[in-house]
């Protein structure tokens, strides 16, 4: 009888006797044993399996990482457990299979197990000790692979800590690149940083000996593999670069090898970079294992990417907003130098640096303050230049600033720290002059300033002498408000001017009353036209050689309701100062137009041929841009013919802005009007500018007629006057001729026309066309001119 031996299995140990069958199934020890067996089987097997599995459990638990595991986690633990359960079911079958062959002996089927043979039995166990070595093996693999996920796990839990320590973009990349290609099974890789709005890559991280010569380079996103990541924002595994049709054809050459892996790296919906990886057996492609490990590397590294994300873009903001806050600060400055150039503008001359009339005005109004506060008085002056306009006219503007300039220079280092001057406008200074004690310490100060501005200037080489008009009012005896004071200055002043200037004046209860006069004729003014208040009176001219009626002069008077008829200066000056003088001008012109016109056609045979009608033009009146339209008009309305129209123009007039002017005489002369110089040798004509007037006629200024001839040199100006005249080849008119000897003298340097009292005076339209109809004055004025010559 055969017997049977027990070998030593694998994982477990059982050493039995050699037992015959008979004994086996009368003491039933493989019954004993058997369930004994079964429990140690099943017992060192789940031991076994289950062990290991407890230990990578608690090492996941105990580093934290149960919440972190992926899908690709949790699919590896899926397989353990098969793997485990299949072990079970292995271990079942073979502990079943020992339990059949007891239950065989015990049920006395030895025959059977005999039967077998004892090297069937030693096959069968040597399978079952190989496919617990096959187990023991996969086990093995398993724990190995359990251990590498363990460390993999611990190194992502680590991650997130490695890269909060920088904040630097590039440097994050560079590392999220070094973990990615350590994860994977790709050797080299780069990583696209967007440029320019998205249009360009910059290589900012490098892994790869082969790739190292990209790091800085900027390639166009249109030539790189990666364009399609750009635009759909989505993962791409490529297996060959020439295959895949999302590779843009004729892409920059980035030394990859036949396929690669890029992943857009997306913070805040924002595209930052592009990570592209590449093995470096190009046979290899890469799977999906690869691209869920480098996703779930890329989520442990988004914080950190944001974070360094959100620290450059606030960098950013920091040197936007510091380059906006310097932008600002110019700015600032900028408009802080604007602001105190309008102030300066606003408040102080341009010209002169002096405070100007509206600053002038302010502080005298605080002064004004301060004298109630302590019953002290201030004292106003109102300062005029005397000849200045000659000079400026003459030397031009430039001279004239540069004058003005010294004057204010002179004024300001005169008066003292407390005291105020001002440029009031043109020519004009106001001065106040605060704690005044009394009239006579003023009058020591106007005296002083008189002289000092009496003082010759030095321009070019040359000196010119001005002096100055002083008008003083004073607080509270004159007047207590600011504009009171200064329009009593001004009346102060005037009275200076009317007796020819140099020197100062007291405001006086007199003065008073005539500046008041002065407003209501402003007044009363406003109203003089359109109530037909104003007459034109007529001088006649007389040829000088024949004695003949050769024209008038039409002079303008007013015929006041209440005080009368008021003569022109006394008015003029007002209605240039008000305005009122164009439309003054205006209604002259077309009325004497007209009355020429009619007289012309009522006494045919009585003007000569050259006879004309002369109109004064005010300052004003000229200057105006519709001029020349409103001679047009006068014309056309009267159907005077245009060459019996004259215009008596001053030299001042002529010689302010004197280019101009020319250019309007000159457009005035090509209509066919007669032009005249008035008060000829009253102001500071240039020669040069003389000779380019397109005159007629030089009216010699009745200054000179009237002190000739007994005044020797009056009679050598009208003499040079008429010979200038006659070289220019212009006519002379001598004004103001009133006695025999005066017509003469005239004669004698053979003025062609003349007019004064000593023929007749000015005569309303009435008395003019009586004359003329009756007769006989016209006679006599021929007689008395036929008889002197």
């Amino acid at each position: 009888m055969s017997s049977v031996r027990i070998y030593k299995l694998p994982m477990m140990t059982y050493i039995g006797p050699y037992l015959s069958g008979e004994e086996l199934m009368k003491d039933n020890p493989l019954s004993i044993r058997g369930r004994h067996l079964g429990l140690q089987f099943r017992v060192c097997a789940l031991l076994i399996i289950l062990l290991p599995l407890v230990a990578f459990l608690y090492l996941l638990a105990r580093h934290g990482l149960v919440d972190k595991l992926s899908s690709a986690d949790a699919i590896l633990l899926l397989l353990v457990g098969v793997i485990v359960l299949g072990a079970l079911a292995l271990l079942q079958s073979v502990f079943n299979a020992l339990q059949a062959l007891a239950s065989s002996i015990q049920q006395g089927r030895v025959d059977s197990a005999a039967a077998l043979g004892e090297v069937e039995v030693a096959e069968e166990l040597r399978d079952i000790a190989r496919g617990f070595q096959q187990l023991l093996d996969a086990y093995r693999r398993t724990e190995q692979s359990l251990e590498r996920k363990t460390r993999e796990l611990q190194e992502l839990s680590s991650l997130p800590d490695e890269l909060s320590k920088t904040l630097d973009m590039d440097a994050l990349f560079s590392m999220v690149l070094t973990r990615l290609v350590q994860a994977t099974h790709a050797a080299e890789g780069l990583v696209y940083r967007l440029e320019d709005e998205g249009q360009r890559l910059k290589v900012v991280a490098v892994q790869g000996h082969k790739l190292a010569s990209m790091r800085g380079r900027l390639i166009e996103i249109e030539r790189s593999y990666v364009q399609w990541v750009a635009e759909k924002r989505q993962p791409m595994v490529v297996e060959k670069i020439k295959d895949d049709q999302r590779v843009p054809a004729g892409c920059e050459p980035e030394r990859l090898s036949g396929s690669f892996l890029a992943l857009p790296v997306i913070v805040r919906g924002r595209l930052l970079a592009i990570i592209q990886l590449a093995d470096s057996d190009s046979d290899r492609v890469f799977s999906d294992a690869d691209l869920q490990a480098a996703r779930v590397l890329l989520r442990h590294a988004h914080m950190a990417l944001e974070n360094a994300w959100t620290y450059r873009s606030l960098e950013k903001a920091v040197v936007e907003l510091e380059e906006r806050n310097r932008q600002l600060e110019s700015e600032v400055r900028r408009r802080k130098k604007v602001e105190e150039y309008l102030e300066h503008l606003a408040h102080k001359d341009r010209l002169t640096g002096l405070a100007n009339r509206y600053m002038f005005m302010d502080k005298l109004e605080m002064m004004l303050r301060q004298a109630r506060r302590h019953e002290t008085k201030v004292a106003v002056m109102f300062v005029d230049l005397d000849r200045f306009k000659n000079i400026n006219d003459t030397l031009g503007h430039g001279a004239g600033d540069a004058i003005l300039q010294e004057i204010a220079g002179r004024l300001q280092r005169s008066l003292r720290d407390a005291d105020l001057v001002a440029r009031y406008g043109g020519d004009e200074f106001t001065l106040a002059l605060p704690d005044i004690h009394d009239a006579e310490s003023v009058g020591v100060i106007a005296n002083k300033l008189v002289a000092l501005l009496a003082e010759p200037i030095r321009l070019e080489d040359r000196e010119y002498h001005l002096g100055g008009s002083i008008g003083i009012s004073i607080f509270p005896d004159d007047a207590t408000t600011v504009e009171d004071l200064i329009k009593h200055a001004d009346a102060a002043m005037y009275v200076v001017k009317h007796r020819r200037g140099q020197g100062f004046h007291f405001y006086t209860q007199s003065l008073g009353i005539k500046v008041e006069h002065r407003l209501e004729m402003e007044n009363d003014l406003r109203q003089a036209l359109k109530n037909e208040e104003f007459v034109l009176f007529y001088q006649p001219f007389l040829d000088l050689e024949r004695g003949n009626l050769t024209g008038f002069e039409a002079l303008v008077r007013w015929n006041h309701p209440r005080h009368g008829l008021v003569l022109p200066h006394q008015f003029i000056g007002i209605a240039e100062s008000t305005g009122q003088i164009q439309a003054l001008g205006e209604w002259v012109l077309k009325a004497a137009c007209s009355q020429f016109h009619e007289w012309i056609s009522m006494f045919p045979g009585v003007f000569s041929k050259d006879a004309v009608i002369a109109v004064n033009v005010s300052a004003l009146q000229f200057r105006s841009e519709d001029f020349v339209g409103q001679i047009d008009h006068a014309l056309a309305v009267s159907g005077l013919p245009v060459q019996r129209l004259e215009l008596e123009i001053t030299e001042s007039i002529v010689m302010d802005q004197a280019d101009t002017s020319i250019d309007k005489l000159h457009r005035l002369k090509q209509l066919g009007i007669r032009i005249a110089i008035d008060d000829f040798g009253t102001g500071f004509s240039s020669l040069g500018y003389l000779k380019q007037f397109p005159i007629d006629t030089i009216k010699m200024d009745r200054s000179f007629v009237c002190g000739a001839p007994e005044n020797k040199p009056d009679e050598l100006i009208v003499g040079a006057i008429a010979d200038l005249a006659h070289n220019l080849g212009v006519n002379v008119i001598a004004e103001g001729i009133e006695t025999r000897a005066q017509l003469v003298c005239v004669q004698r340097h053979r003025c062609e026309w003349g007019q004064g009292y000593l023929f007749s005076q000015p005569l309303p339209a009435e008395r003019i066309q009586q004359m003329i109809s009756e007769g006989h004055e016209l006679q006599e004025w021929k007689q008395l001119i036929e008889g002197s010559g």
